[in-house]
């Protein structure tokens, strides 16, 4: 019998083994081993339930955490796609407000894409905008969006 995961499980598995990744980055071997798994459980959640963000979300993250801290302009793009199919699955669902922590940390990721890479202020004004409509009290959020020119 084929081993059926819940969504709970793919995350939890794909979280511990890429906290694993990250704790072993000294022994580049063993993270690699782990990055690999964690990517492989999130491609085959993501294949097989192509209605869940989660999927995306986690390659996204893994993508992230694989990258060098060094190089930002490379951090600043390398989950852009998968962060993208991410948000284009919560928005058309409309799952955004059930998943609000997952939609703001990937509307920030994608808002500081375009700001940072792009200099492309109006869509990256365009995505904090969205992320202030799931956290309206965030003055801190607003100010640094008036800011922006």
């Amino acid at each position: 019998l084929p081993l059926m995961l819940t969504a709970s499980d793919v995350m939890w598995a794909t979280e511990y083994l890429l906290i694993s990744g990250e704790k072993v980055l000294q022994d580049a071997e063993k993270s690699k081993k782990l990055f690999e798994q964690a990517t492989t459980i999130a491609t085959e959640f993501s294949q097989k339930y192509t209605n869940s963000h989660i999927g995306f979300k986690l390659l996204g993250d893994i993508k992230v955490q694989q990258v060098d801290a060094s190089n930002t302009s490379l951090i600043n793009s390398v989950a852009l796609d998968d962060y993208l199919k991410a948000i284009q699955i919560l928005e058309s669902s409309n799952t955004v407000k059930q998943y609000s922590k997952d939609a703001q940390s990937l509307y920030k990721y994608i808002g500081n894409y375009y700001l940072v890479e792009m200099n492309d202020v109006e869509n990256a004004k365009e995505y904090y905008y969205k992320m202030l409509e799931l956290d309206p009290e965030n003055t801190v959020l607003r100010e640094f969006i008036e800011g922006l020119q």
